[in-house]
């Protein structure tokens, strides 16, 4: 009688173990299907328009931010660099680019760079391609890093500037590279041992760069140090409007600096105590204000560092885009914000697929082209509705 209360008792227990387990695969199974693989449709609230005017359909994932220039929007995919009319969503030419995220699927990628009839994207191997906006013709590659190719991986390129005629590429663990913007040769490299993740700005004067905790600012003819600053943390984001450079720091007492690059000087800081449990990944500016994001949204006064609303809390957010009286926003989850530009508060939104877990930046932020948003879905899909 023993045995078999025993044997019953063990069955039981057997069983409710490999339903335990059945469950949470099947959770986990359909989570991931829910993310990524179930094709749905976007679903409004609110202010947010509730049908779209067109909808592009690309052949693979679109892996980065749509770029707008005259009336053309530039796409990223896995494989290809593609233009389409950002009016009707036609397609007008497509070119095969390989980018870094064919071997990493959820990746997203660093939007392109125009400049007049250029546009700059990252390649595989941590190489640039420019490309001409009209045709989609390869007017050049870069050459591939005079390092072991088993390597690579840990030179990803972070982000990359235009200005003038040069092309600025900032690469993990590598340093900033100048390249004509003309040919694609090489001006000048400078390494920056031991850093990490790496962020590169320019202007007429400078090419800034920033990596953990310290700026550089390079003369931009020739990459010879000019100055630097040390911060006691690491940089998170760097955003350059005018003679402001815009540093956001991870995890000291000050969290964003405004540095003044004509008097090299501290205009003002915002700390720890005004952004409690938050770090800053993105960050904007309009004539009058910054909007930075984090866990939430902060509206800040440029002129004194006066934060004049921040948003309630939505998870990582994305790049901020100011449109009007309106700031439309996403996070790295299903939900795209439709906020007042006055008061932060929520008038609309809409909902999405997922955007990379922990993804900041770069994203799939939506673009403006007169008065449609482009909005990337998360899968092949772009959505254009109409902002008024």
């Amino acid at each position: 009688m023993y045995l078999k209360s025993r044997r019953f008792w063990l069955t039981a227990t057997l069983i409710a173990v490999v339903c335990g387990i059945s469950i949470c695969v099947g959770l986990i199974i359909w989570n991931y299907i829910d993310l990524y693989v179930i094709p749905f449709q976007p679903s409004s609230s609110g202010a947010m328009p509730q049908d779209a005017e067109w909808v592009f359909m690309a052949d693979d994932r679109i892996v980065s931010t749509p770029v707008i220039t005259d009336s053309l929007a530039i796409l990223r995919t896995p494989h290809s660099i593609l233009a389409i009319d950002a009016g009707t969503g036609k397609k007008i030419w497509e070119t095969e680019s390989i980018s870094a995220s064919d071997s990493k699927i959820v990746k997203l990628m660093i939007a392109p760079v125009i400049q007049d009839d250029i546009v700059l994207v990252s390649e595989e191997n941590s190489t640039v391609s420019a490309f001409s906006v009209l045709t989609g013709k390869r007017f050049w590659k870069s050459q591939e890093l005079k390092a072991n190719p088993n390597d690579i991986i840990f030179f990803d390129i972070e982000s990359f500037t235009v200005n003038g005629d040069k092309a600025y590429v900032a690469r993990s663990n590598w340093g900033v590279s100048a390249y004509d913007l003309s040919n694609g040769d090489l001006l000048w490299e400078v390494d920056v041992p031991n850093r990490t993740t790496s962020f590169v700005e320019a202007d007429a004067k400078c090419v800034y760069l920033g990596a953990a905790g310290k700026i550089q600012c390079l003369n931009s003819d020739t990459g010879e140090l000019i100055w630097e600053r040390e911060f006691n943390a690491p940089i998170s984001q760097m955003y350059l409007d005018g003679d402001t450079l815009y540093v956001a720091l991870i995890g000291e007492e000050i969290r964003l600096i405004a540095l003044d690059l004509d008097t090299f000087t501290v205009d003002w800081t915002i700390g720890n105590s005004d952004l409690p449990n938050d770090e800053l990944f993105t960050i904007i500016a309009t004539n009058d204000y910054l909007y930075a994001g984090g866990k939430r949204l902060y509206k800040i006064s440029k002129r004194d560092g006066k934060i004049l609303w921040s948003s309630d809390e939505t998870g990582w957010l994305e790049t901020p885009l100011a449109v009007d009286s309106v700031i439309v926003i996403r996070n790295i989850h299903h939900d795209l914000y439709w906020l007042d530009a006055i008061t932060g508060r929520q008038i609309g939104g809409l909902k999405l697929q997922t955007n990379s877990p922990m993804n900041h930046d770069p994203d799939r932020s939506p673009a403006v082209f007169k008065d449609l948003l482009l909005v990337p879905f998360g899968d092949n899909r772009v959505f254009a509705y109409k902002l008024k």
